[in-house]
């Protein structure tokens, strides 16, 4: 294929994360904080002060044993770093929405071709139900980019008809593992 024509692949594939993540953008301060997310606020130290690892780890183990510390881990990072407002903490799950968006492009492409990639992303980025996830402080958008990235290393390693590259059996290892502790 010619270099315009991938050229042209690429500038679609990029205006379409650009949509969504104008989509998403849109919504990060359009609500005002719910219960849930405050339960994620105060897990990560943002509603207290800043928490330790460990305090996170004991917060979500007291309060909310059903889910996992690793989103709570990095909304606190995020918060220590940058701070606490809801606008700068919903950037945490727009960057894993619009991420999720590419994973999903991937996939399509190495399963159907460019047009199945295409237009997953298209009708993954620009769906409301999943935008409306973009500005929720909750894991949501999270734990769904990680099950993309072990979708997508699973389809490699049983595809592959030579020995599968160690970064493959990683990759899947990492975001098993990452998935369930989101």
């Amino acid at each position: 294929k010619s270099n315009e024509y991938r050229a042209l692949q690429l500038a679609l594939g990029v205006a379409v994360l650009l949509a969504s993540y104008v989509l998403g953008v849109q919504g990060l301060n359009a609500d005002v904080i719910w219960f849930d997310e405050l339960t994620s606020i105060g897990h990560a130290g943002g509603l207290t002060g800043a928490f330790t690892p460990l305090d996170v780890i004991a917060s979500v183990s007291q309060i909310s044993p059903k889910h996992a510390p690793l989103f709570f881990e990095t909304l606190a990072i995020w918060g220590r770093v940058l701070g606490w407002h809801q606008v700068i903490l919903r950037v945490v799950p727009l960057f894993f929405g619009v991420i999720t968006v590419a994973w999903v492009c991937r996939i399509g492409k190495d399963i159907g071709g460019w047009r199945v990639g295409f237009w997953s992303a298209v009708v993954m980025g620009l769906n409301v139900f999943w935008v409306e996830y973009y500005h929720e402080i909750r894991m949501y958008s999270m734990q769904i980019m990680f099950i993309m990235m072990m979708i997508w290393h699973y389809y490699f390693l049983g595809q592959s008809n030579r020995a599968s590259r160690w970064y493959h059996w990683f990759g899947l290892t990492f975001s098993a593992t990452a998935s369930l502790y989101t």
